[in-house]
């Protein structure tokens, strides 16, 4: 019951495809820090998880019986997921290739966040397209 209820509640953050994913580089080169609207996105899902919970876990269900005995059974939410979903890969092309630091930069932050899973248009876009093909 916990899995299933914890699998219906997600937090999304939906900002357009033409968000910028990265800002210039840092102090360093090779170095790209995500865009404020990524950052803004992340953290604003973060901080609805962070309530979501508090609230959740002062009221987890107690089911009881038709007679109002209570099962035993507890069903809480441990942590909803989030996902933000923002700007498009294409942000890293070039006309002779894609931006391998920036690439990263991008992709190295993507994987440090976590609960939250950060997609673009046009990942979303081949997932929905592999989904109908198949």
């Amino acid at each position: 019951k916990t899995k299933g209820n914890i699998a219906k509640l997600l937090f999304c953050e939906i900002k357009t495809h033409s968000s910028g994913l990265l800002v210039e580089p840092y102090d360093r080169p090779g170095v790209y820090v995500p865009a404020k609207e990524l950052r803004g996105s992340v953290a604003q899902i973060q901080k609805t998880i962070h309530k979501a919970n508090l609230k959740i876990t002062q009221n987890f269900i107690r089911p009881s019986d038709q007679e109002g005995n209570p099962t035993g059974e507890e069903i809480l939410f441990v942590k909803p997921r989030g996902i933000v979903v923002i700007g498009m890969l294409d942000d890293f092309k070039t006309d002779a290739g894609i931006n391998s630091e920036k690439l990263s930069s991008f992709e190295i932050y993507r994987q440090q966040v976590s609960g939250i899973d950060i997609i673009t248009y046009d990942e979303l876009y081949e997932r929905v397209r592999f989904i109908v093909e198949e």
